[in-house]
């Protein structure tokens, strides 16, 4: 559904970035399907997704449940640590600062892309913008969340199923 406003956000100064627990390997035969017209980021470790606080753990009941569903974890990833990230849309800002958050444990149910827009605006008229962004600063935001730096304000629990517009 981003790619609909994938446009539009990168005019606003938000361009998209999407990062997979898959493996590179499998993330290669996305990329060959067709141009996504963003870039594309393996975390298979889930550093990344516990970095931002939206990794969890499955139970071997659930493993296996995915597994009868033809949906093998460990040959996705190519690990066995049995997790998941939470489905989140992050609008990140200068020095990799998180701005906007939504996310929301049940995969089926994801922002309505005028919900992301309205945010990307208000941050923009607010003079936030992520023009720069590489993965250099997705990372440097991932390991200041590493390092235990939580962004003021952050709180998954209360960011959950809705659209959080961050404060200074």
């Amino acid at each position: 559904e981003l790619r609909k406003v994938q446009a539009e956000l990168a005019e606003l100064g938000f361009p998209v970035v999407a990062i997979s627990a898959e493996r590179p390997e499998r993330l290669a035969q996305s990329l060959e399907a067709g141009d996504l017209g963003y870039a594309l980021y393996s975390d298979r470790t889930l550093a990344a997704a516990r970095a931002f606080g939206i990794a969890f753990q499955l139970g071997d009941a659930e493993v296996a449940r995915y597994k009868e569903h033809g949906i093998d974890l460990e040959a996705e990833s190519g690990l066995d640590h049995h997790q998941l990230p939470v489905p989140s849309v992050f609008l990140v800002g200068p020095g990799g600062r998180i701005r906007w958050v939504y996310s929301n444990p049940d995969y089926r149910v994801r922002p309505e892309n005028a919900q992301i827009l309205e945010a990307a605006r208000e941050l923009r008229a607010q003079g936030f913008n992520a023009l720069s962004m590489t993965w250099d600063l997705i990372e440097t935001t991932i390991r200041t969340r590493l390092e235990g730096q939580r962004t003021q304000g952050m709180n998954y629990l209360s960011a959950l199923s809705r659209g959080v517009l961050l404060s200074e």
